[in-house]
This record gives structure tokens, C-alpha cells and sequence, in this order.
């Protein structure tokens, strides 16, 4: 009778390889797959709903982290 709100990133809540494998089979779960930009039909299939964010510009952490250490 109690509502659980998983939130996850990196596959983490996909049925075929997530959370949701662990879970007991009767137990009922609702996936909703939050996408920066536009979901593909592979993340489409394996979820109950997705929710289509604005996308995300691209960024290079690791040449912001090089630039850090170099100030150092």
C-alpha cells in the first residue's frame, strides 16, 4: 500500500537490465524515462511513458578538468 519514487540515471531503471529486474513479479511499477531532447525507439520500448526534456548542449568535461589541473 506505499508508493516508492525511484529516481535514476544510466539505465538504471530499465526493465530489461535495472531496478526493475530485482523487483518481485507482482509487484506493480510504472517506468517513465526522462530524455534530454528526443527519445529513440530502442529507450521508447522499454518503458511505460517518456518524458521529453529541451535538449542539452554537449560539453567536454575532461578538457574543463585538463584546463583546472593546468591552472594548478
Amino acid at each position: 500500500g506505499k508508493t516508492v519514487l525511484l529516481v535514476a540515471g544510466g539505465g538504471h531503471v530499465s526493465r530489461t537490465l535495472g531496478v526493475p529486474t530485482h523487483l518481485p513479479p507482482a509487484l506493480r511499477s510504472v517506468v517513465v524515462l526522462a530524455v534530454a531532447g528526443s527519445a529513440t525507439a530502442a529507450n521508447r520500448s522499454d518503458v511505460d511513458a517518456v518524458w521529453e526534456t529541451a535538449p542539452v548542449a554537449p560539453k567536454d568535461h575532461c578538457a574543463a578538468l585538463g584546463k583546472r589541473l593546468q591552472q594548478r
